[in-house]
């Protein structure tokens, strides 16, 4: 059986640019390592470096 997943929307600032990504996680983003870890996805996921993360939006749980 599939579990169920947090879904995230997550707009940020980089280096060339700016950017949008949908992340799934097991748990909510609660503390600042949660944030740190979301930080090191979206850098090493789509290789980019200098992320500011301007938006974190929970749309719900998903199955994944």
């Amino acid at each position: 059986m599939k579990k169920k997943q947090y879904l995230y929307v997550v707009s940020y600032w980089h280096s060339n640019g700016h950017g949008c990504s949908q992340i799934t996680r097991k748990t909510k983003i609660k503390t600042i390592d949660d944030f740190n870890s979301l930080l090191y996805t979206i850098q090493s996921y789509n290789n980019l470096t200098n992320i500011v993360i301007c938006n974190i939006m929970l749309l719900g749980k998903v199955r994944v």
